[in-house]
């Protein structure tokens, strides 16, 4: 079946707040800031040696016991006080 498209902005709205309340959000809002006609990123290039990080990881192995944590791993993650 299909619907045609609400006329006034009250049915619309009751529409996003009933199914806002079902954690739903509906993509035509937000599409526009999803996929954009140039890519938009905060992110910064970070590279790790694994020379320099190498120690570091083998430690987590003494430090950390499997009763401890399900995995033992440590994440790279750039500081945000490198940037």
């Amino acid at each position: 079946m299909i619907h045609s498209a609400p006329k006034d902005a009250t049915k619309r709205g009751a529409f996003y707040t009933k199914i806002d309340k079902k954690n739903l959000t509906p993509v035509w809002t937000v599409f526009g800031a999803l996929i954009t006609p140039e890519p938009r990123s905060n992110c910064v290039p970070v590279g790790w040696r694994l020379d320099d990080i190498r120690a570091a990881i083998m430690d987590v192995g003494c430090l950390i016991t499997a009763k401890e944590a399900a995995r033992r791993a440590a994440m790279l993650e750039p500081s945000l006080q490198s940037t």
